[in-house]
C-alpha cells in the first residue's frame, strides 16, 4: 500500500528532524561516595553521557486490526502487543538517548493522528 508507505516515509521524516533538534541534558555516570548519596567518588572511573538518560521509545496504533495496522505487521515495521492490544512500533533511531528517542516518538505519532490514525507516543526511562 504505496499511501501507507508515504505517510510512514513522512512521519520517520518528522521523528528525524525532532530527534535531532533535541537537546538532552547531559549526565556524569559514577559510583557514588555513599550507597544512596548524589556525590560521585572522583577516584573511581566516570562517564559523561552527551545524550542524557537512557531509555527506550515507541509508538502505539489502535486497533491494532485496522487496515493500517495489519500493514505495518506485514511490512515488518510493527509488532503485535497482546499486553496494550494495540501495535507497537520500537524507536530505533538516536541510540540510547530517551529525549531524542521520545521526541521522535512524538513527532512520528503526530503525522499518523492528523491522517487519522489513533496513534499514542509512549517511553521510559531503561
Amino acid at each position: 500500500m504505496q499511501e501507507f508507505q508515504r505517510l510512514v516515509n513522512a512521519a520517520h521524516k518528522a521523528g528525524m528532524e525532532a530527534g535531532t533538534e533535541a537537546s538532552p541534558r547531559a549526565m556524569v555516570v559514577g559510583t557514588p561516595t555513599t550507597p544512596l548519596g548524589n556525590n560521585i567518588d572522583r577516584s573511581k572511573p566516570t562517564y559523561y553521557v552527551a545524550d542524557g538518560v537512557c531509555g527506550m521509545a515507541w509508538v502505539e496504533v489502535r486497533p491494532r486490526n485496522c487496515k493500517f495496522a495489519r500493514w505495518l505487521v506485514e511490512v515488518g515495521l510493527g509488532k503485535s502487543s497482546d499486553y496494550d492490544k494495540a501495535i507497537v512500533i520500537w524507536v530505533r533511531e538516536f541510540g540510547q538517548s530517551l529525549e531524542r528517542k521520545a521526541r521522535y516518538a512524538d513527532a512520528f505519532a503526530d503525522v499518523l493522528s492528523d491522517a487519522g490514525i489513533r496513534a499514542t507516543s509512549r517511553s521510559r526511562i531503561d
